[in-house]
């Protein structure tokens, strides 16, 4: 019996023992750190990058045990020896790590969690950064600032003011910091901060940040990371944030503890922005996207700001104040245009065509610098560039309204691939341009098909530097590459008209074909319509009878052989 007691002692004992050691060995291999915290980290104390993985952090070494997160205890072998340390680690934000760690200690065998009850709030914190960081929107909002800083013991420097403007981007900010002549140690610089982010302690609030010198050749390479505590400052009437007061410290938030222990302070104050009620003219908004015919340049409105992409660079465009306005279809606008951090002011004439054409005429000027933008001796129309833009979706429009005319002098001849006759806005196709041959020519066995426009729209302006008034009509091709555009621009003069084509705009020094011709009558009169309104202003189809037959001169216009060259 006695031998049997002893057995049972001694199995149950064996059991201990194995489970003792499985329970070890898989407590150890079961450590392991959360996934959203791998990657590369920059330790702020050690001015030096981190790597965290599955199992290991830094130099701080593999994680034996985790039976409390978030404490970890930790295990590092150096030159035969082992030793272990507790971490509490607490991840602040997506970007942001902070610790506390105990003393590494050697050890014979694995001590037990218990030594994490040594941390207390006296063992200082510690911050890791994230390396390649995702940006974060700056939590000091509705910028420009003005503001005042003051460095170790030296006075404020607040004469003149300091400034912070806004970017493109909301995660990012400028500041412009000048130099006061009776400060110590201020001095005139720009600094870009990208927000990497914010977080609490208590009621404390803190940023973290990359800052980047702009009088630095390849600034971009030579961030550095700045930690921030900020407090609001509100105004007693009615409690809104009116500005920040902030201290800063190099890469270590460890340091900031009171607003008033930075290396670096600074309060902001929120300047008075005159565009807070600028809006751009509701027909642009309306239509939301635009895009020039003739260069890579979008449009995407909103009221108050655009977004506009120019051959790939994005910038945004805040509407600053409208200087003149026409019915609505002429306005001058002076906006802020915001590439990256780089901020200028230019004034803008918007000119509506047509529901879904607009030109758009500009002229930059400096920084900070808006007033009188628009002025006559600095906004000369015959000097800037016209720029049509169009909608994104073009629909057919019903062409203008013109007398039929012939060709001055009158040709007939039947030749293959050679239109003598044009008809714009004729019959049951309003919105049509159509080149064809002369009647007579119908059944010659010669003759090309004939060649069709469709309208998108037509309007009427006086030429640059003369009171010559020019009609514009923009279409495109029916039968090859529709994304193309052909403007038709016409002038009278002593009952002659001058008919020009040219593409992709309609003020290309070269011309597709000219010719002249003379009115002979109208064209036949439509009674009915048929289909949508493709006009879309609700005028009648029955006013087509006053459309255009045009009978052109085939010694000026050979139109197929060059369309087949400019539109193709």
């Amino acid at each position: 019996m006695k031998w049997k007691n002893a057995f049972y002692s001694c199995y149950l004992g064996s059991l201990i023992i194995i489970a003792h050691f499985f329970s070890l060995f898989s407590s150890t291999h079961a450590c392991k750190f959360p996934k959203e915290w791998h990657g590369e980290w920059f330790d702020s104390d050690q001015k030096t990058s981190i790597t965290i993985n599955e199992n290991s952090f830094g130099a701080k070494g593999s994680c034996y045990n985790s039976d409390r997160s978030p404490y970890y205890l930790m295990e590092q072998k150096s030159s035969g020896q082992t030793f272990y340390q507790c971490l509490l680690i607490l991840l602040n934000q997506e970007n942001v790590i902070q610790f506390r760690e105990t003393w590494a200690e050697q050890f014979d065998t694995p001590p037990t969690s218990s030594i994490c009850s040594e941390l207390d709030v006296n063992n200082p914190l510690h911050y890791l950064f994230r390396v390649d960081a995702k940006p974060t929107a700056c939590p000091f909002i509705n910028p420009p600032f003005s503001f005042y800083y003051t460095k170790g013991e030296s006075r404020a420097c607040d004469n003149p003011p300091s400034k912070i403007s806004a970017c493109a981007d909301n995660s990012k900010l400028l500041l412009h910091y000048s130099a006061c002549t009776d400060i110590q140690g201020s001095e005139s610089y720009l600094e870009e901060l990208t927000c990497l982010g914010t977080w609490r302690i208590g009621s404390s609030a803190y940023l973290v940040a990359k800052v980047h010198d702009r009088n630095e050749p390849n600034f971009y390479d030579s961030g550095k990371y700045k930690c921030y505590l900020y407090e609001n400052i509100t105004d007693p009437k009615d409690n809104k944030v009116v500005g920040y007061k902030i201290a800063q410290s190099e890469a270590s938030c460890s340091g900031l503890s009171s607003i008033n222990d930075g290396a670096t302070m600074m309060t902001l104050r929120r300047e008075v922005q005159r565009h807070v009620n600028c809006k751009f003219p509701s027909w642009i908004v309306e239509q939301k996207k635009w895009r020039a015919l003739n260069a890579p340049i979008e449009y995407t409105f909103s009221s108050s700001n655009a977004t506009k992409v120019s051959s790939g660079r994005e910038s945004t465009v805040v509407c600053h104040s409208i200087e003149a306005s026409e019915n609505l279809k002429h306005s001058f606008i002076v906006v802020k245009v915001m590439t990256g951090c780089d901020v200028s002011y230019k004034c803008m004439l918007f000119q509506r065509r047509d529901p879904h054409i607009m030109e758009i005429q500009e002229a930059s000027q400096g920084e900070d610098n808006y007033i009188d933008t628009c002025h006559d001796s600095k906004f000369d129309p015959s000097t800037l560039p016209l720029v049509t833009y169009v909608t994104e979706n073009l629909p057919p429009r019903k062409c203008p309204l013109l007398p039929k005319l012939v060709s001055v002098p009158e040709v007939k001849t039947c030749k293959e691939e050679v239109y003598h006759q044009v008809s714009i806005g004729c019959g049951p196709k309003p919105e049509k341009v159509e080149f064809k041959q002369p009647d007579q020519c119908q059944n010659h066995t010669a003759v090309g098909t004939y060649l069709e426009f469709m309208c998108h729209g037509h309007w009427e302006a006086k030429r640059i530097n003369s009171s010559e008034v020019v009609g514009y009509i923009l279409g495109t091709p029916l039968r090859t590459d529709k994304d193309k555009y052909i403007c038709f621009s016409y002038t009278k003069k002593n009952e002659v008209y001058s008919l020009r084509a040219t593409t992709p705009t309609c003020y290309e020094s070269r011309a597709l074909f000219t010719f002249q011709l003379k009115s002979n009558g109208h064209c036949q009169a439509v009674e009915t319509r048929s289909g949508n309104d493709i006009d879309g202003d609700g005028e009648s189809w029955e006013s087509a009878n006053k459309s255009a037959t045009l009978v052109i001169s085939a010694l000026h216009f050979v139109i197929a052989y060059l369309l087949s060259i400019h539109i193709r």
